[in-house]
């Protein structure tokens, strides 16, 4: 089964964006997670609008990178910021999917 782009939207606007890691080694993930959020606030407008136009950046790559960046990290090294990690892992997953489908349903239409 997959996620459509609705599910996805709402799955995303209503998922609480990760808090700051305390550690340094999230941050850069952190970041960079926050630009790609920002790059797809186009997906906001084409919900309200109808109207699709591209983000200034490729969010299914950066949000990919994301995921790499914190999956190469050793979780016992992470201490408190496991479960933060698990956050942007997870919030980053479903931006990623969510762009993809966002890139299916204007390019189709």
């Amino acid at each position: 089964m997959e996620l459509s782009f609705m599910d996805a939207y709402t799955l995303w606007r209503r998922l609480p964006y990760p808090p700051k890691p305390s550690g340094s080694e999230l941050e850069p993930a952190f970041f960079a997670l926050a630009e790609a959020d920002m790059h797809a606030e186009a997906v906001i407008a084409f919900v309200r609008t109808g109207v699709f136009r591209l983000s200034a950046g490729d969010v299914v790559a950066e949000a990919a990178a994301i995921v790499a960046q914190v999956e190469a990290l050793d979780e016992e090294s992470l201490g408190d910021d496991l479960a933060v990690a698990r956050e942007l892992h997870a919030y980053a997953m479903l931006l990623g999917v969510l762009y993809q489908r966002f890139l299916e349903v204007g390019t189709a239409g």
